[in-house]
């Protein structure tokens, strides 16, 4: 192949001279709503307080449905109830 077949290909000339209409490509950015892509955490209870940072209740407050609530090694004893 010439070089001046290959340049007339590139620059859209026809072979009768004539020229084709140069048609210039966009690229049109679009957003898509995928789904929900949560993954399993593992909440650790860290002691028995009845509320605050490591409760039971705490860590039953952030779980979601895929969530597993997991208990510290060594925890021993009872969750108090809360009084009403």
């Amino acid at each position: 192949m010439a070089f001046t077949s290959w340049l007339q290909r590139r620059m859209g000339l026809l072979g009768g001279g004539q020229v084709m209409a140069h048609r210039r490509r966009f690229f049109v950015p679009c957003l898509e709503v995928l789904e929900d892509r949560r993954t399993p955490s593992i909440l650790m209870v860290t002691n028995l307080n009845d509320s605050g940072a490591g409760s039971l209740r705490a860590e039953v407050g952030l779980a979601n449905p895929s969530d597993v609530i997991a208990f510290t090694s060594g925890l021993q004893g009872v969750i108090p109830w809360p009084a009403r």
